[in-house]
């Protein structure tokens, strides 16, 4: 088998996938790095990723440079509150992307500000995919499903409520540049600052609304709102924080729980385009203040946007980023069972052949005498063969005994100068079988280190001097 065959991929094959992998790890650390998630960049909605005109992201970019810890939730969000130390936020959920019990349930936390949905988008602008060309109005009956699950008997009332007109898009574009750095000075002590162009927040006309001029009759947080097409509560059991004559714009209402939920009836008050008007930060921010004391965390909901993101291995590993590494290994585990598979691995070893000859059946007598330890015997019949072959090459005459026969071809021996024995030669090849015997004082009683051995050697030494004469060339 050859070299090259032994492998399973050639070495210029086995660089090209190694330099693959290295290509997909590091694409994939690259968009894990400096990627986002697509669906919470370019929503438009009334969450706190978006940057258009009806998102939250204002909201939280000011809670985060008040060092207020603040948590974004994409997923079991009442399991991971504190049940004490802890305030959640539920704005504007989407009717949608949402489940009216999982709602009911996130509302029995001990410290809620739920703002009810008030606009929903309608047009992106064509510039900036990120922002609105105009929204629309959620209907009054869908609001009221949200309100009633904290007061069955409540309603949404819109005193002010007029069609929207929208501008053509060349006055639109122009009003995305409108200045909103001048804040109240009370604003600035307290450091709620707003400033829309840093965030890049879109803004645009929504035509002909009417900015509400009714009288505030209660006002607890002592801040004027500033909203349009206003959209107030009438409730009977919800306590007014700030209130008018036609309704309520926020409220508390105590739940079965013990817990207190503050109620947010026009959600301007904390989007992107209304919470830098007038006071609006302020009152939103003294809503906060209310659970300082009480709370560590503030948890955002957006699962009832529809941002819900399984921690779960399996799921969230067919997820972004998670994909890619996913994808990643399932490519590796191909090539691993192509790489096992008999077809395209390397050939199967070869069982080596059984060789043939009379050597091979010689070595393998030898190696299974040698395993059975029977190599006294084997030499002492070695010698009774060689003595019967002698002495009938030798031509001794027949009908002789065993000794008889070592008698004569020993006194034939003599006469030809032979000096060995066999005699002698017989004796120490049956002693080396036995173990016992009388040594004799012949030169063969100091031959210690391989007696088999030098009884065969001097076996073989007699047999040719009987045959070639006088035995000059002895072994020593």
């Amino acid at each position: 088998m050859s070299k090259r065959s032994s492998s399973i991929f050639s070495p210029r094959m086995v660089m090209i996938l190694a330099g693959l992998g290295i290509v997909a790890m590091m694409g994939m650390l690259l968009v894990s790095a400096l990627g986002s998630d697509r669906s919470t960049k370019m929503t438009v909605g009334p969450n706190s990723y978006s940057v258009s005109v009806l998102g939250h992201r204002a909201l939280m970019e000011t809670i985060e440079a008040m060092d207020i810890p603040v948590m974004v939730s994409q997923y079991r969000t009442l399991e991971r509150l504190d049940p004490i130390n802890s305030l959640l936020l539920l704005l504007e959920p989407s009717l949608t992307n949402n489940s009216m019990d999982d709602l009911r349930e996130l509302l029995t936390h001990n410290s809620v500000i739920y703002a009810l949905p008030k606009r929903r988008p309608a047009m992106r602008q064509q510039s900036n995919l990120r922002w609105l060309q105009s929204d629309g109005m959620v209907s009054t009956g869908n609001v009221d499903k949200f309100l009633k699950l904290i007061d069955s008997n409540a309603q949404i009332i819109r005193p002010d409520a007029k069609p929207v007109v929208q501008k053509s898009d060349d006055e639109s574009e122009e009003e995305t540049v409108e200045d909103n750095e001048v804040q109240d000075e009370d604003a600035q002590e307290k450091g709620i600052v707003i400033d829309l162009s840093e965030l890049n927040i879109g803004r645009y006309n929504r035509g002909e609304e009417t900015e509400y001029d009714g009288t505030w009759t209660e006002n607890i947080p002592g801040f004027t709102p500033s909203v349009k097409n206003v959209q107030l509560i009438s409730s009977d059991i919800i306590t007014p924080l700030i209130a008018s004559e036609q309704g309520i714009l926020v409220g508390s209402i105590v739940n079965e729980f013990g817990g207190t939920t503050i109620i947010v009836s026009d959600p301007d008050l904390i989007s992107n385009m209304g919470i830098g008007e007038g006071e609006n930060a302020q009152i939103i921010f003294y809503l906060i203040e209310l659970f300082s004391n009480d709370f560590a965390t503030i948890f955002v909901d957006e699962t009832i946007h529809g941002f819900e993101r399984n921690p779960e291995l399996m799921r969230s590993a067919f997820e972004h980023p998670f994909i890619y590494f996913t994808f990643q290994v399932l490519i590796f585990v191909v090539l691993l069972v192509w790489a096992t598979l008999q077809r395209f691995g390397s050939p199967p070893k070869m069982m080596p052949q059984f060789r043939t000859g009379k050597a091979v059946l010689i070595e393998s007598a030898v190696n299974l005498l040698n395993h059975g330890n029977h190599k006294p015997e084997i030499l002492a019949r070695y010698v009774e063969l060689t003595q019967n072959a002698m002495a009938k090459k030798l031509k001794a005459p027949k009908n002789l005994s065993d000794d008889e026969i070592v008698e004569w071809l020993d006194d034939y021996g003599a006469r030809r100068g032979v000096e060995l024995s066999l005699k002698t030669i017989k004796h120490r090849a049956m002693m080396s079988r036995s173990g016992s015997g009388r040594q004799t004082n012949t030169y063969m009683d100091h031959v210690h280190e391989k007696p088999l051995i030098q009884i065969a050697k001097f076996l073989q030494q007699w047999k040719q001097e009987m045959l070639d004469g006088s035995g000059t060339d002895k072994i020593n």
